[in-house]
This record gives structure tokens, C-alpha cells and sequence, in this order.
């Protein structure tokens, strides 16, 4: 599946996946604060469905919580 012809619903689809192509890895808080998406984590679900290949790392916040951290992985990083 060439990932240039699926077709994304809306702006922000758009801007989300343009971010993760972007480079490195990205919280659902850096997302929102950054693109102003109110919910980042349905873009990215919606963005899998859609066959993007997204990783998810957990990571532990400075309050004790915890939180993931969302990476794209192109088809060039997957063949290498």
C-alpha cells in the first residue's frame, strides 16, 4: 500500500501526520499544544486504521504519572 494515496479527512490529519513525518517522537500533550487538536490520540488511531505505521513508547512523567510518546515509522526505516 503506497502510503502517498490514502486520502486523510480533514486539516488536522493532515497536520498530525506532518508532524510525526517530521521527525522524532512526540506526546499527545506536544501535539495538542502544538497544532491545537483537541484529540490527538483519535487523529492517531484513525491515522493506523488508515495503515501509517505508529509506534507508542511509554514514558514516565516528572509527577509520577505516565504518559506515550508517538513516533511515525516510513516504509524506508522498515525495509533497512
Amino acid at each position: 500500500m503506497l502510503k502517498n494515496r490514502i486520502q486523510l479527512s480533514g486539516h488536522f490529519n493532515r497536520a498530525v501526520l506532518d508532524l510525526l513525518r517530521s521527525g522524532g517522537e512526540w506526546s499527545a500533550a506536544e501535539i495538542t499544544l502544538r497544532l491545537m487538536v483537541s484529540d490527538p490520540r483519535g487523529i492517531i488511531r484513525e491515522l493506523r486504521n488508515k495503515g501509517y505505521r505508529i509506534t507508542d513508547t511509554w514514558q514516565k512523567g516528572v509527577h509520577g504519572g505516565r504518559y506515550k510518546r508517538y513516533r511515525l515509522i516510513e516504509p524506508d526505516e522498515v525495509a533497512g
